[in-house]
């Protein structure tokens, strides 16, 4: 995933989101396709080095991390191109960037829906995007989207209108049941 400003003003995001965060943002999106940090194992909730925060809550069986592409954990039903996001249930991931220019930006990524290994494990997820100055409760967009179970991986794109500089949270936050999962 990357995200940059291109001549027309097009901010383009392979994936994922942020929000809160506490220092001053990039002014590129940072590992934008969750290649870093680069798993020894399946799967990892709140992995060690990511330069995304993953928002998990356990005791609601809520989780959000980086899956492997071999990992059986959080597949998807056709091959992927490396490590992907994932978020189950109502957990969230998030990202921040500092944009300079205002104007229209353009918001891509690409999600798939998890592979139905049984009704307790599916990719029928509802999730949220948002993107907005961070540390205010402005938002820029919002749009509530959907995958389904052994769907494959779509791209999705929205415009986005920045009307002033600053520090930006890309969030994306689950909002179905605690066995549905988007990839991201």
């Amino acid at each position: 995933m990357m995200l940059g400003s291109l001549p027309s003003q097009v901010l383009f995001l392979c994936i994922f989101l942020a929000i809160g965060c506490t220092a001053t943002c990039p002014s590129v999106l940072l590992n934008g396709n969750f290649e870093s940090p680069e798993l020894d194992s399946e799967y990892s909730t709140a992995p060690a080095g990511a330069s995304w925060t993953f928002l998990s809550d356990p005791s609601r069986n809520c989780f959000a991390g980086i899956n492997s592409d071999s990992s059986m954990g959080y597949r998807s039903s056709n091959d992927s191109t490396g490590q992907y996001a994932f978020i189950e249930g109502g957990g969230s991931i998030n990202n921040c960037i500092q944009i300079n220019d205002t104007g229209r930006w353009l918001l891509s990524y690409s999600v798939a829906g998890r592979f139905k290994e049984s009704d307790a494990e599916t990719g029928d997820q509802t999730y949220t995007v948002y993107i907005g100055p961070t540390g205010t409760s402005n938002i820029c967009l919002m749009q509530a989207l959907s995958t389904t179970s052994n769907s494959q991986w779509l791209d999705q794109s929205f415009f986005v209108d920045i009307t002033t500089p600053g520090d930006y949270t890309i969030q994306f936050v689950g909002t179905g049941s605690s066995s549905a999962t988007a990839l991201l």
